[in-house]
């Protein structure tokens, strides 16, 4: 299954914070995060990476947004515009 999480409330997370997350996630049994894009910070996405940890980015809908979630290679990314993110990944 996947873990759907979100940070939003959690905006000053430490290093600590972050390796204590994902602790709890490999505890879970999760095989990948789901998550929204605000939540796509350096230190969640570096995570996920370092573990292998595939992520789902939901709802991606802003071209800024889609570039910057799409240059992270996410497993998935939700949207409500794919013409405009399949024209952003066609460009790379």
């Amino acid at each position: 299954y996947w873990l759907n999480t979100g940070f939003g409330d959690k905006l000053f997370m430490t290093h600590a914070d972050y390796e204590r997350f994902f602790e709890h996630f490999a505890a879970l049994g999760a095989e990948g995060l789901n998550f929204h894009w605000s939540c796509a910070r350096k230190a969640v996405v570096d995570g996920c990476k370092k573990r292998n940890i595939p992520m789902s980015i939901w709802t991606v809908d802003k071209k800024p947004t889609m570039k910057r979630i799409a240059a992270v290679n996410p497993y998935n990314i939700t949207t409500h515009y794919p013409d405009k993110l399949m024209a952003i990944r066609d460009k790379k």
